[in-house]
Order: structure tokens, then sequence, then C-alpha cells
């Protein structure tokens, strides 16, 4: 589902963004291009929001 979505994405030459609350998720989500832009921490839950360049 990732692949097909950053697939899309780059045909529309667009920019892809996701949001993650767990950190293991942030580097499988560096394996496929995402780079970690923000972080902050709410209610003790801390959260990454990352972007794909096309």
């Amino acid at each position: 589902m990732l692949k097909g979505a950053c697939n899309r994405m780059d045909q529309r030459a667009a920019i892809l963004y996701l949001e993650t609350d767990k950190e293991e998720n942030v580097r499988f989500y560096q394996k496929h291009g995402f780079e970690v832009v923000g972080q902050s921490l709410a209610l003790n839950q801390k959260s990454w929001y990352m972007r794909r360049l096309p």
C-alpha cells in the first residue's frame, strides 16, 4: 500500500506527508524515502512529522 501511494505521488510530482507516534516506524518510513521534518510532544505522547519528496 505504501509503495503504491509513493508511486502515485511521484507520478504527480507531489510531496507525501505522514505523522507517526511510534519511534520504530520512523526508521521504516526513512527506508522508503521519508525524512523527519518536525516533532511534538502532547499529553506525554511524542509524534514525528515526515515527508517524502517526489
